[in-house]
């Protein structure tokens, strides 16, 4: 078994791997006037705005009880969803994110049972802790999947 520091170590490194991925790919700028509207559900005195995607850290992760087909046995959350070393990031406003802020570890909607959660502890775009509830165990690492 893994010490926390060894487990700290490998969050760091995917993490880092994160916000790598997404400063080379995912940091597009929307203007408004490149998304269709309809004056039904936006009011066009708002005018023109400019939203850029900024890069965030990874919140936290959780284990199933038995792998999923979509995630596997475990899935990151973070501000961004995308699938990087073998392990897929859910982005934390998706449904899915229910899975990681629920207050109970269990069962949600038509998810897998969710038997542990690790939540990260950041410090600007720095992974520099995390604490864990219920069982990790199964938190594997791309290096580790079967």
């Amino acid at each position: 078994m893994k010490s926390h520091d060894e487990i700290l170590e490998l969050e760091r490194a995917f993490n880092v791997s994160y916000i790598e991925s997404f400063n080379r790919g995912g940091g597009e700028t929307y203007r408004s006037g490149d998304i269709p509207r309809s004056s039904e559900w936006v009011d066009p005195a708002w005018g023109s705005f400019t939203y850029r995607r900024e890069p965030g850290p990874i919140a936290g992760r959780v284990a199933f009880e038995r792998p999923d087909f979509s995630y596997g046995s475990s899935v990151y959350f973070g501000p961004h969803g995308i699938a990087i070393n073998g392990s897929q990031v859910v982005n934390y406003i998706a449904p899915a994110g229910i899975l990681f802020y629920a207050q109970e570890l269990g069962t949600h909607l038509d998810f897998p049972r969710v038997v542990g959660r690790r939540t990260f502890v950041s410090d600007g775009l720095e992974i520099v802790d995390y604490f864990d509830e219920g069982d990790t165990s199964l938190l594997n690492y791309p290096s580790e999947e079967a």
